[in-house]
């Protein structure tokens, strides 16, 4: 499924995202640090896992079992500590931070091509490696409170899906519901289940999991979406209706045109995650 090529790469996809998103000057400076930072952050684990003999060995029986068990994963290649979509988001505020300040440092004469935004890259290694240093020792305590909270949510029964939508509709004016249903669709704060012996973590990942597993759908991977499908598939389809509706009639084509070419795009895809 092409839909799991941007779920499969959440961490990176935010990394770069983020930054430059929060970026106000030289956004592509901030794409390459993004991408760059991340790179680093994770080889860097993957150096500290190995130099600390905690690299669980992909040769071993059961590796996939004992590589989720020791709270590793495999990113772009590397195996590297599972930090799911907060190494992500944590990586590109670091860059965007670094990027704010560095694009207005101006270097000595002889080293003048590498000032401003060329600087930034080059900054950031080190920087991310510090970081790196940082998740190695304190992202294990993180990651476990992490799990007691998640046991808590799954546990909460209807209470805890309340609580959550009326959290994320309170922040929505402000675009901060993100904030809140991100880390339960993509981290194990939406629950870990496991589909064909896999575990997959946050409720949209087991979800994609479950549509190609032959089983039934666990309503526990749903309920924080129950009742938001009708808007899925035809929310957009009412807001281009409305646009055409209240367009000038001498742009009511051009109109119909676009909002048309929208709802055919999207309405599938929201169609079959839905369904």
């Amino acid at each position: 499924m092409l839909g799991s090529v941007a779920f499969d790469n959440l961490p990176v996809v935010f990394a770069v995202g983020v930054a430059v998103g929060l970026a106000k000057h030289e956004k592509g400076s901030a794409a390459l640090s993004g991408l760059l930072g991340f790179l680093v952050l994770h080889n860097t684990l993957n150096f500290l896992l190995s130099a600390s003999g905690k690299l669980v060995d992909t040769s071993a029986e059961n590796a996939s079992a004992l590589i989720a068990k020791s709270m590793q994963t495999t990113v772009l290649g590397i195996q590297t500590m599972d930090l799911n979509v907060f190494g992500g988001i944590i990586t590109g505020v670091i860059v965007y931070l670094v990027h704010k300040r560095a694009i207005k440092i101006q270097v000595p004469q002889v080293f003048g091509f590498f000032s401003g935004p060329r600087l930034v890259p080059i900054l950031i290694i080190p920087v991310m490696a510090i970081v790196a240093v940082g998740f190695f020792f304190i992202w294990p305590l993180l990651q476990q409170g992490i799990n007691v909270l998640s046991e808590l949510i799954l546990k909460s029964g209807y209470i805890g899906t309340f609580a959550y939508g009326v959290i994320e509709r309170l922040l929505l004016p402000f675009g901060l519901h993100h904030g809140v249903n991100w880390p339960v669709r993509t981290t194990p704060l939406g629950g870990v289940f496991n589909i064909d012996g896999v575990d997959y973590a946050g409720t949209v990942n087991a979800y994609m999991a479950a549509l190609g597993s032959n089983g039934a759908i666990d309503p526990m991977i749903t309920r924080f979406s129950s009742g938001k499908f009708v808007m899925n598939m035809f929310g957009l389809a009412g807001a281009a209706l409305a646009m055409y509706v209240t367009a000038k009639p001498k742009n009511k084509k051009n109109c119909g045109f676009i909002v048309i070419d929208g709802c055919t795009d999207s309405f599938p895809n929201r169609y079959y995650r839905a369904t």
